[in-house]
């Protein structure tokens, strides 16, 4: 689906296979530029609100690892930590030229938050759904947003739970 604007963008959720991806340390960044790039997003709050992280994984249509982000958020609910990543992963992806992005979350909340399906009552959190929409609104080619299995998002998951690991760290 395109970004919710509130105008009616929207598309249903739809599954994809699990691909396999690079495992390679922890932010680690490349800078070259691309046209389209596919994004794998979670959060994780270990007792929500907890310690939470956010996994961020950028790759080529093809599958190549362009960049992977694990990292604390500090004291987080769940469901902020999946905007956080988000909102992460959207400015990472601009700031490599990417004109099209597609996203893959296993947060079905995010994924109808975005759509606009469902209403979001606290106020941080139309916040950082605006700050997100804004985002998207950047990117010429659109940004697609889908909703996939857990499986489907491994590589994510365990970067945002290693993030979180370091917010609860002393």
């Amino acid at each position: 689906m395109r970004c919710a604007d509130g105008q009616g963008n929207r598309t249903s959720s739809s599954h994809r296979p699990q691909q396999e991806f690079s495992f390679l340390p922890p932010n680690l960044c490349s800078m070259t530029s691309h046209d389209e790039l596919h994004l794998c997003i979670d959060g994780a709050s270990k007792g929500n609100p907890g310690a939470a992280g956010i996994g961020v994984l950028l790759t080529t249509p093809e599958g190549e690892t362009v960049c992977e982000i694990g990292e604390s958020i500090g004291q987080a609910t769940n469901n902020v930590a999946e905007y956080k990543a988000l909102i992460r992963g959207l400015e990472e992806a601009r700031a490599r030229g990417a004109r099209r992005v597609v996203v893959q979350t296993d947060s079905q909340l995010l994924a109808r938050q975005m759509e606009g399906r469902y209403k979001i009552n606290a106020p941080h959190l139309r916040a950082l759904r605006e700050q997100a929409v804004a985002l998207c609104r950047l990117f010429p080619g659109g940004v697609t947003l889908t909703h996939v299995l857990r499986a489907g998002n491994a590589r994510a998951d365990a970067l945002a739970t290693q993030g979180a690991r370091l917010a609860a760290r002393p």
